[in-house]
């Protein structure tokens, strides 16, 4: 919901800001992550060293997650695999778990053998494709939701919170404040008082305030640095 004024529209439904704040994180953090490899490996790469530390260590549960999504997704493959699962009955006498399909019974018109030969192994050939391959999209399936478990077990969002909020007081030049003060700045102008009187605890508006703040505080902190050098 929104309120007209003069200064324009006011968000005063407490859904829709959140909404709005989680768009421009969301997008500002595109563009961190989008800038961060020619930054962070350019010239000024040491300007944004603290940033960067800060920014994967909290990233590094999304790896965990990937990781584990790939190695699972490569065993459960490998492990359905008839040419694997026969070099391990021959090796270590593991028995095999695929089903030995019947082959069809010979037709009486096709009594030669090298045609018999030749129907069984492509018979053979089309029941080993299809056994491996029906079971893809479980593996798939089970792999992303064992990477997405990991990642939930590891990922701190007080980290999280905590990383994003005082992301402008950061040492060093930052990519956070390039891309998140100025909008942020401008979401909660546009916030109407009378959420604020009424969502005193609420995280979102919380992280917000704080983070304009030290938004506020990073650009006094540069002009006086400014100030100075002129």
């Amino acid at each position: 919901m929104e309120k007209k004024n003069q200064g324009g529209p006011l968000l005063i439904d407490l859904g829709l800001i959140k909404e709005k704040f989680w768009s421009v994180s969301r997008v500002g953090f595109e563009k961190v992550m989008s800038d961060a490899p020619s930054v962070w490996g350019g010239p000024e790469a040491a300007d944004y060293e603290f940033e960067k530390r800060i920014i994967k260590g909290i990233c590094k549960p999304f790896g965990y997650g990937l990781v584990a999504t790939c190695l699972t997704f490569v065993t459960f493959r490998i492990s359905a695999n008839r040419s694997f699962q026969n070099w391990r009955q021959r090796s270590f006498g593991i028995p095999i778990t695929y089903k030995k399909t019947p082959k069809p019974k010979e037709s009486t018109d096709s009594n030669c053998p090298e045609w018999k030969s030749y129907s069984a192994r492509q018979y053979e050939a089309r029941a080993a494709y299809n056994e491996e391959y029906k079971s893809l999209p479980w593996d798939m399936v089970l792999s992303m939701l064992l990477g997405f478990s990991i990642t939930a077990l590891t990922l701190r969002t007080d980290e999280w919170k905590a990383a994003f909020v005082e992301a402008p007081i950061f040492p060093g030049k930052s990519l956070s404040c390039k891309y998140l003060c100025n909008d942020m700045n401008a979401l909660i102008h546009r916030i109407d008082p009378s959420v604020w009187r009424n969502e005193k605890k609420d995280d979102v508006l919380e992280s917000l305030r704080i983070f304009t703040i030290n938004c506020h505080l990073r650009n006094e902190i540069l002009q006086k640095i400014r100030q100075k050098s002129n």
